[in-house]
């Protein structure tokens, strides 16, 4: 529901910024910001936060970030504000900021938690298995990156469940695939599907499916080059 305000929050974050470079902070209000310290921003912002002031917040904590970079508020502000994102159900937004915390802090404490919530960003938006699986492959990316940087993490045992169902959708998707393929007698395109999915996502529940299928794919293609060409 609160993913609707986000266009406001957006435009009058950046209608605030400029109106605070260009002026100079010429107004009392501005001025009285300008003055605090990057501990008094973050506290300002995170107490936005807990109110579901979600303008206020992103304002002051990306303030934070911008005058104070090389500080321990501004990174808890860079977490801060990929999280209010995320919450915001922005999980394209939420995914840039969660990179650029990993990219720019790869020994922070909070690094497994950040390579999950990047997982997250694309695992919130897998559908059925018989919708386009990009969404999966990206989860699936994110969540094996976790696991093999932090095999024990408590989010990596959480990234390995939803891994799991990242890869029963991407097998589905193959078999699903091959079905559509089959039942328009393209046998050759069918029979790549069922093969792919075989080896590409073993033991997740298709095997005995996909190995039929695979028979009756053969059988169908034997059986059109047996039929004499046409003349």
């Amino acid at each position: 529901m609160i993913s609707r305000y986000l266009p406001f929050v957006k435009y009058f974050v950046f209608i605030l910024s400029l109106f605070l470079i260009g002026s100079g902070c010429s107004t009392k209000k501005a001025r009285k910001i300008d003055e605090m310290d990057h501990a008094e921003l973050l506290e300002k912002g995170l107490n936005y936060l807990k109110k579901s002031d979600y303008v206020n917040a992103i304002t002051n904590l990306q303030m934070v970030k911008n005058r104070y970079p090389y500080t321990d508020s501004a990174v808890v502000a860079a977490l801060k504000l990929a999280d209010t994102y995320y919450e915001l159900g922005e999980y394209e937004s939420a995914y840039s900021l969660y990179s650029e915390f990993d990219m720019y802090h790869p020994k922070d404490e909070n690094g497994p938690y950040v390579k999950y919530r990047k997982g997250m960003c694309y695992f919130t938006k897998v559908k059925g298995f018989d919708k386009e699986q990009t969404h999966a492959q990206r989860a699936k990316i994110e969540f094996e990156r976790l696991i093999a940087q932090y095999p024990d993490n408590e989010y990596s045992k959480q990234a390995r469940r939803h891994l799991r169902t990242c890869l029963i959708n991407l097998a589905h998707f193959e078999v699903y695939t091959g079905n559509f393929y089959y039942r328009q007698k393209n046998y050759r395109a069918a029979l790549q599907r069922y093969l792919f999915a075989l080896k590409s996502y073993p033991d997740v529940g298709h095997y005995h499916e996909a190995i039929n299928k695979i028979s009756l794919c053969n059988m169908k293609i034997a059986e059109l080059e047996k039929e004499p060409a046409a003349e």
